[in-house]
């Protein structure tokens, strides 16, 4: 993956759609900080699984985080962090809630580095994504 050339941008990035724009607050940054990675909602539940496997909730919990109705918990904003990989420090400062409080440890190498894949992926084209993507099930059925 890190081997295939980066695409510049062929255009500006665009806006989200307006079912996608939440008004400003902690949720809309958190979920901004994951469109710059290619995480929809969905997406950030399945990268989330992975970071902790009590967060198995639905894409429309993702939404309901973005639009502010849901609160960030100390926990979510531990896990958040770790997906996105961002110091948790650093994302707590950003959304006022402080993951120190949560039980977990937010740093879990495996998920770390899926963090650093997922920051890599972001400059491909569908097509190079799809290469990595065969390739990536190729090796797991060698394994």
């Amino acid at each position: 993956m890190r081997s295939l050339p980066q695409q510049p941008r062929a255009e500006p990035f665009p806006p989200p759609p307006a079912q996608r724009q939440f008004p400003p607050g902690p949720g809309a940054l958190v979920l901004g900080l994951l469109r710059n990675r290619n995480l929809d909602w969905s997406g950030a539940v399945r990268a989330l699984v992975l970071a902790d496997e009590r967060f198995c909730f639905s894409a429309v919990t993702i939404r309901v985080i973005g639009q502010g109705r849901k609160e960030l918990t100390p926990e979510l904003v531990a896990a958040l962090a770790t997906v996105l990989g961002i110091p948790a420090n650093d994302l707590a400062a950003l959304t006022g809630v402080d993951p120190t409080n949560g039980t977990r440890d937010p740093w879990c190498p495996a998920v770390t580095e899926v963090a650093k894949l997922i920051w890599d992926l972001r400059r491909l084209t569908r097509g190079q994504m799809r290469e990595v993507e065969s390739q990536a099930i190729a090796m797991s059925k060698r394994a």
